[in-house]
């Protein structure tokens, strides 16, 4: 009898080790599918500049900038180092490098869902496909500094889990690593500091009673901590603003509001942004665009709605964990839309992590209308356990609670998703069918918004020097290139001298380009004297195609392109 439990356990772990493996392997296709048309094959702005303090600086110079910054990140410039270190002087898998990143968030995000959902499967894997699907990864993907949305989002939905974990079982450490990760959270990103109040929000409202006023003192010291530091480093414990800017210079609370509004906006599928900053505006986007993004508030409030009042029907309503769970949820992503809302602009690579937290909120929910209709006992009543641990395991396995059998054996992939569902009660196909109409509503909508992404401010220029890259590096390999003179006719992408001096080192390992720059002409009367095609390139400006031409062989007579 043993020996035969024992098989079925380690079935059941084979299966949901495979299940497991097939969930990631298709998240990872599919973001290389989505972000098929992003590329990097030359640094630009930001990216080049943090490239060229990579190269110039020492670890310490770049990742502690005492009193030479306005901004003080050392973890996430730990990172950057790592990253730089790793990718060396070939650009073009930083876009590689992305995916895989966030792909590794969108896999958190699936398993965070499951474990809120009580098992389930097919919601929190179209929850991660909606995250990978979503236009407010287009920084994160198409910048080399995308690193930093990333691992920021990443942090804070980690203490998300940290926290509920906490609010759920009041084990101390959770709140402890928690404390910690906020630390690291904040050093990544300033913006996060504005996630404080969710630690005394945790220890009020929490299941844990004895030990809080130590717990928040521990908290506040951590805080104190964080701004001393900050203090020291750069002079300010204050986060700057975006562009340049101080948002106690240009902080407006009815331009908050206003930002914080559209944010939410963002959230239910609407580009509440001008077209510089969201792509296209909503009110410019086509017709059945809109009418499907209207379309998709049914499934999403019926099925919000539904667990909701399910919820309230079988009692948990009435549980102090309901509500704490509500708040934990809610304040995060007002949080997160706060702190994003107080400065000049409201750029959607913010609102993702206020996005992430929204899908996970949904399955939450939907977890809390199918515990209650389950009426369970106290075992099974608060489902989920620890992230990977034992507790719980049999929830977040996907166990089911009616049959008493693993889930996970059903197989894997959609096909075994569907069929967990169908197992599960007329509740749970109902829920997941609402989630699954959802999906098919916003899917489209995503590849629209992201069909726009050429119309983002910095996207123009990104072409433009992909397109450098693509008509030197590219056409002539390194060697062709290093030692040699550039020479552009006309400046009117008005290419900075720092671009000019710096452009060409980020393919070298020495940094150097063998003394290779690019020269700005008039006209190719203005050439050097000893210019020839042995040491030099002739490119001219091509506006109405973003990039450039390579004309070498025409300005020295070849008479044909090269």
């Amino acid at each position: 009898m043993d020996s035969a439990r024992d098989r079925d356990r380690e079935k059941g772990k084979r299966t949901a080790a495979v299940r497991e493996a097939a969930v990631f392997l298709l998240l990872l296709l599919t973001s290389f599918y989505v972000n098929r048309h992003i590329h990097i094959h030359g640094l630009y702005m930001d990216d080049l500049y943090m490239w060229s303090c990579y190269g110039e600086q020492s670890y310490f110079a770049f990742a502690f900038p005492i009193g030479t910054s306005t901004r003080f990140r050392p973890v996430y410039w730990t990172l950057t180092y790592l990253e730089m270190m790793l990718v060396r002087n070939h650009p073009s898998l930083f876009v590689p490098v992305n995916i895989i990143l966030n792909v590794g968030c969108a896999y958190f995000i699936y398993r965070f869902s499951r474990k809120l959902s009580g098992g389930l499967t097919l919601i929190p894997f179209l929850s991660a496909l909606l995250y990978l699907f979503s236009h407010f990864s287009y920084y994160q993907i198409g910048q080399a500094l995308g690193l930093l949305e990333t691992m920021s989002l990443f942090l804070a939905l980690y203490i998300l889990f940290l926290l509920y974990d906490y609010q759920r079982d009041g084990a101390v450490r959770r709140f402890l690593l928690a404390n910690f990760v906020y630390f690291l959270l904040v050093f990544s990103h300033e913006r996060y500091l504005a996630l404080f109040p969710l630690f005394p929000l945790v220890l009020f409202l929490g299941k844990r009673k004895e030990g809080r006023i130590r717990l928040l003192f521990l908290s506040i010291l951590n805080l104190i901590l964080i701004l001393l530091l900050r203090g020291l480093a750069i002079g300010s414990v204050l986060p700057a603003g975006t562009g340049g800017t101080e948002v106690s210079d240009t902080f407006s609370l009815s331009q908050a509001l206003r930002f914080s509004l559209s944010q939410v906006a963002y959230l239910f599928g609407v580009n509440a942004g001008p077209e510089y900053l969201s792509g296209i505006p909503f009110s410019e986007a086509a017709p059945w665009l809109r009418h499907l993004v209207f379309l998709s508030w049914l499934p999403l409030f019926l099925l919000l709605f539904s667990a909701l009042l399910w919820a309230i029907l079988g009692g948990r309503g009435r549980k102090a964990s309901f509500l704490g769970g509500n708040f934990l949820f809610l304040s995060f992503i007002a949080l997160c839309i706060g702190c994003s809302s107080v400065t000049i602009r409201v750029e959607m690579r913010w609102i993702y992590v206020s996005y992430a937290a929204a899908l996970l909120y949904l399955s939450w929910i939907v977890g809390e209308g199918l515990r209650a209709q389950r009426a369970a006992g106290p075992e099974e009543e608060e489902a989920g356990g620890s992230f990977g641990g034992e507790g719980g395991q049999e929830a977040e396995e996907g166990a089911d609670f009616s049959s008493g059998h693993d889930a996970g054996s059903e197989g894997s992939g959609l096909i075994g998703m569907l069929s967990e569902a169908e197992g599960k009660g007329r509740q749970r196909i109902f829920l997941s069918l609402l989630f699954f109409a959802y999906f098919l509503c916003l899917s489209p909508v995503e590849r629209y918004y992201r069909s726009y992404f050429p119309k983002i401010y910095f996207w123009e220029n990104q072409d433009r020097m992909n397109s450098l890259a693509d008509q030197t590096i590219g056409r002539y390999g390194r060697e062709g290139v290093f030692g040699k003179q550039v020479y552009i006719l006309g400046n009117s992408y008005h290419m900075t001298d720092f671009y000019a001096r710096t452009f060409f080192k980020v393919y070298d390992r020495e940094r150097t380009a063998g003394g290779t720059r690019i020269h700005f002409l008039r006209d190719l009367s203005e050439l050097p004297e000893g210019a020839g095609r042995e040491n030099s390139l002739i490119l001219e400006e091509v506006p109405e195609e973003r990039g450039y031409r390579d004309i070498t062989e025409q300005s020295f007579g070849g008479g044909k392109d090269a």
